[in-house]
């Protein structure tokens, strides 16, 4: 068990900074075209807003930002973004379960059922962070394709 979660470890450090290294470029790329809602007024805890892989133009004279969409041809890239923005939640769930599961480990002082429940849900909370940054990266390769 404890060569398991020390994989999971290593595997989770190995996604971060694989995605650490990926994405910065391409978020700064962005910033330095100017498209809207980057750069100067970035998202609220880097999450993406519900119109990012819609068609986006700054107006030249009032600096605003015009998104054109159409309800049935636009309503798919809308679905993603707002999909997006849920597995980044759900990611944050599962580190703030990792941490949970790390204080039960602390605070079980070595009792086997507690200790075993603390595993339990530092394992499942590592499996459910996983996933979801892999969906996620799925969520933007195929909201990049289509948009």
């Amino acid at each position: 068990m404890k060569r398991l979660i020390i994989s999971f470890f290593l595997l989770f450090n190995l996604l971060s900074v694989g995605a650490g290294v990926l994405l910065p470029g391409t978020v700064s790329a962005q910033a330095a075209k100017g498209v809207c809602g980057q750069g100067e007024n970035p998202s609220f805890l880097s999450f993406p807003t519900w119109y990012k892989f819609l068609s986006q133009k700054e107006d030249p004279v009032t600096k605003k930002c015009d998104i054109t969409f159409k309800i049935p041809d636009d309503a798919p890239k809308i679905l993603l973004a707002v999909f997006d923005i849920i597995l980044r939640v759900s990611g944050l769930a599962a580190v703030g379960f990792v941490i949970y599961g790390g204080f039960q480990y602390i605070l079980s002082q070595g009792e086997p059922e507690q200790t075993k429940g603390a595993k339990s849900t530092i394992l499942n909370a590592f499996i459910g962070l996983v996933i979801a940054m892999l969906a996620t990266a799925v969520v933007n390769i195929i909201g990049r394709n289509i948009a």
